[in-house]
């Protein structure tokens, strides 16, 4: 068979992807993100400085399932929604730790769908009334 090209086998067999699905999913995180920036005020600056604080804390890692935390942060509805409700908060004086772990938890552990609720509101870790 001099001459015939053989086509490589994929590694994976197909799985019949749906494309136009998979672009109506797409567009409908899109729409929510959008929202949750509009309910926040958000722009730009406000993913620059989260994408920043994440890198730098507890929560600037790779983690199981291949998601950089901070970059997977911005790009769904739940997590950019707690981030930036906790992270609004920041100012105030509370402790960014916990809730960047709370974000890689939410990574590692696989739970989408779930909701994120922000800690309850009170005196920062460690500081009481005396």
């Amino acid at each position: 068979m001099k001459g015939r090209i053989v086509p490589p086998t994929p590694a994976f067999p197909s799985r019949g992807l749906d494309v136009s699905r998979a672009r109506v999913r797409r567009s409908e995180n899109v729409r929510k993100v959008s929202e949750v920036l509009n309910k926040h005020g958000a722009g730009k600056e406000h993913l620059e400085g989260l994408y920043t604080i994440l890198t730098a804390s507890v929560a600037g890692r790779w983690v199981r399932g291949g998601y950089f935390v901070p970059v997977a942060t911005l790009m769904f509805e739940a997590t950019l929604d707690y981030a930036l409700t906790v992270f609004n908060s920041f100012e105030d004086g509370r402790e960014l730790n916990p809730a960047a772990i709370r974000l890689v938890r939410y990574f590692e552990n696989n739970e989408f769908g779930t909701r994120l609720v922000p800690p309850a509101q009170g005196p920062p870790t460690g500081m009481t009334d005396q």
